[in-house]
């Protein structure tokens, strides 16, 4: 007897719209403000830098080459350094492009997985859900989901080291970790436990019929007494 199904067509709709409009959005958004930021030079940029630790005040020298502020963040200490946002005017179109670099890593992040998700929803609307190898794709996704949480930290960081260089402060403040061990590498390591369930079901579905039984007897073949 079939149990009753939990979603019904139209929430499978829903969700293949969500899908489709979030991961697009998403993907546009992100790039789309990176490179907005690009078109903003000479304009002020904002980054995220660190001070040496047990700082309670910054105070930037009076003789930068260009007009800049910098004021403690509220968010505390990052292991012992003080986590410090840094302000500078006359960013270069590459530095600006760069501190919205994580919007647009996390965007296409955000598309591409929307892109791999549409026909494993597919699949599961029509009672499919462990046909045409959809492991594989939950594989990819989960390989995005860690690739995004481990660099989305990289453009900041990168845009930080270029600005405190333009500004001559590498010995005052340092860049943020360009690396980060973010919470969402667990979501992508069940995102690959599942894609490892679904690789089993679909080798399951395709094992020949009656693998592993007995074959029938031989006609004439003699009988025990």
């Amino acid at each position: 007897m079939t149990g009753r199904r939990y979603l019904g067509a139209g929430w499978f709709e829903l969700a293949r719209v969500a899908l489709v409009l979030g991961g697009l959005g998403a993907a546009v958004g992100g790039v789309g403000y990176a490179v907005n930021g690009a078109t903003q030079a000479p304009a002020g940029v904002a980054v995220g830098v660190l001070a040496p630790p047990g700082t309670t005040d910054v105070r930037l020298p009076v003789d930068l080459p260009a007009a800049a502020d910098a004021r403690l963040r509220n968010s505390g200490a990052e292991d012992g350094a003080v986590r410090v946002d840094l302000r500078a005017w006359d960013a270069t179109g590459v530095e600006n492009a760069l501190a919205r670099g994580s919007a647009a890593l996390v965007g296409l992040a955000v598309g591409v997985g929307a892109l791999l998700l549409l026909p494993v929803l597919d699949s599961v609307a029509r009672g499919e859900a462990f046909a045409h190898r959809r492991s594989r794709r939950l594989a990819l996704l989960a390989g995005v989901v860690a690739l995004a949480a481990t660099l989305h930290a990289l453009p900041g960081s990168l845009a930080a080291g270029m600005v405190l260089d333009r500004l001559g402060l590498t010995g005052l403040f340092l860049p943020p970790p360009g690396l980060d061990l973010s919470p969402w590498l667990l979501v992508a390591g069940a995102l690959l436990a599942t894609a490892e369930a679904f690789r089993r079901r679909e080798a399951a579905r395709v094992e020949p019929v009656g693998a592993g039984r007995a074959g029938p007897t031989a006609p004439g073949a003699a009988s025990g007494p």
